[in-house]
């Protein structure tokens, strides 16, 4: 895979070319609307066992809220859970003006797992559609203290029928080679290894102060079965 792509996608918007790069426009910043088909503001997904998720899209005034909580879970003090980064990198993991551009410009769709009673958000993905009916996912997160409950794996499970229902035939990932306990969480979910490497952006200063000189970023592809055309879209 190009490594521009999985700079945009994980890295929270910007094209970089690894180690001492210049950071360009975003790739595919608007998608074609066939991409995406309508997008609603809810998407709910059964999971069974009368169990179901329901994710929304971002709007606007989210930004603050996914700043806050992907931060706390790559990058707070009391986050020990599978999305922390600490040892790895410092500082940031976003900020507000990567994620409202992601939300204005149309560079990802936000999908957000909330609370019912406060509508507390949750927890987070980001979606982005390229070429040959495959989308990138990034951002996935989930609140330090949401993250022993199955959250992230329904966020997943429902993220990806949404895209399947929006012609998607793969989705892929980045992971940080040296993460191996969250590269083995993506692959019991079904995402494979794609032998690809990419230079980790270190020029790069959105994605905070890397503490390791030797990181690159490994990517992993699921294969979608087409969607169940009887899944609820609300």
């Amino acid at each position: 895979m190009n490594s521009n792509v999985s700079s945009v996608s994980l890295f929270g918007g910007q094209r970089c070319h690894g180690r001492r790069a210049q950071c360009g426009p975003p790739l595919l910043a608007r998608a074609p609307p066939s991409l995406y088909g309508a997008l609603d503001a809810t998407f709910s997904r059964n999971l069974g066992q009368g169990n179901e998720m329901r994710l929304t899209i971002a709007a606007h005034d989210d930004a603050d809220s996914i700043v806050d909580l992907v931060n706390q879970a790559y990058r707070g003090a009391s986050s020990g859970g599978w999305t922390t980064e600490a040892g790895l990198i410092e500082g940031p993991r976003v900020n507000r003006a990567v994620v409202a551009e992601m939300i204005e410009n149309g560079q990802a769709t936000v999908l957000l797992a909330r609370d019912q009673a406060p509508k507390q958000i949750q927890g987070c993905v980001a979606v982005r559609p390229m070429e040959d009916h495959q989308w990138y996912l990034s951002m996935l997160a989930v609140g330090p203290a949401f993250q022993t409950g199955g959250l992230g794996k329904s966020i997943m499970t429902a993220a990806e029928a949404f895209l399947a229902e929006r012609g998607a035939r793969s989705v892929k990932i980045s992971v940080i080679d040296v993460r191996d306990s969250l590269i083995a969480w993506y692959e019991r979910r079904g995402y494979e290894r794609t032998g690809d490497i990419e230079p980790f952006p270190y020029d790069d200063p959105s994605v905070g102060v890397p503490l390791r000189d030797d990181l690159t970023l490994i990517t992993l592809r699921k294969s979608l079965r087409t969607s169940d055309p009887a899944e609820t879209r609300q």
